[in-house]
């Protein structure tokens, strides 16, 4: 759980590689591989890092992540792992983001929501706010939209405005009960293989 009254840069939030595609994988280097980077390479940029019982979950504040699967030894090399599934392409661009960060090389983008976008889903999760809080439609529109997109009497009924608040509400229930990892990225059954189940 992270603190409600903390500002949200300030909370690291770890995603598990299963269910976010941006975070790059990493294990140990099979013993042909060559000459490669070591894990203390990696943990030696990493903003906040996370020990848990699958490995370790390493995080920055540009909103990088990784993974490293055990057993985690500062002085082994590493190699990247990208499952090939509907991930992949999205996975090797999280990689590639970090090793140019262990390159000293320029930053790529991180891949994100437009604007517009972003403006949709704040307010649909200000929709879902207001309808938990008891909130009319009307009232949410009054609080979104203005108080002049409400429309008195019964045009209210089949205004746009309704209409957009119903859906903003819907929408915003949908990210609430698990919708938001779409906004991930396409997830994939990665898993550490110590945690795998027959």
């Amino acid at each position: 759980m992270a603190d409600p009254d903390r500002d949200w840069r300030q909370t690291a939030v770890f995603w598990r590689a299963d269910v976010a595609s941006d975070v790059a994988c990493f294990g140990p280097a099979p013993s042909r591989a060559g000459p490669t980077k070591t894990t203390s390479r990696l943990l030696g940029i990493a903003d906040r890092q996370k020990v848990a019982s699958d490995g370790l979950h390493l995080n920055w504040y540009s909103g990088e992540q990784a993974w490293l699967l055990p057993p985690v030894d500062p002085d082994a090399p590493i190699a990247a792992i990208a499952p090939l599934n509907g991930s992949l392409t999205r996975r090797l661009a999280a990689v590639d983001r970090l090793w140019r960060r262990i390159e000293g090389l320029p930053a790529t983008p991180m891949p994100g929501l437009s604007l517009r976008r972003r403006a949709y889903l704040t307010r649909a999760l200000r929709a879902l706010c207001g309808r938990q809080k008891g909130a009319t439609y009307r009232e949410i529109a009054g609080a979104i939209l203005g108080a002049d997109a409400a429309a008195a009497g019964p045009a209210w009924k089949s205004s746009d405005a309704r209409s957009l608040i119903v859906r903003l509400a819907a929408t915003g229930s949908h990210l609430s009960k698990g919708g938001y990892r779409a906004l991930l990225g396409k997830g994939s059954d990665f898993r550490s293989p110590c945690n795998r189940t027959p």
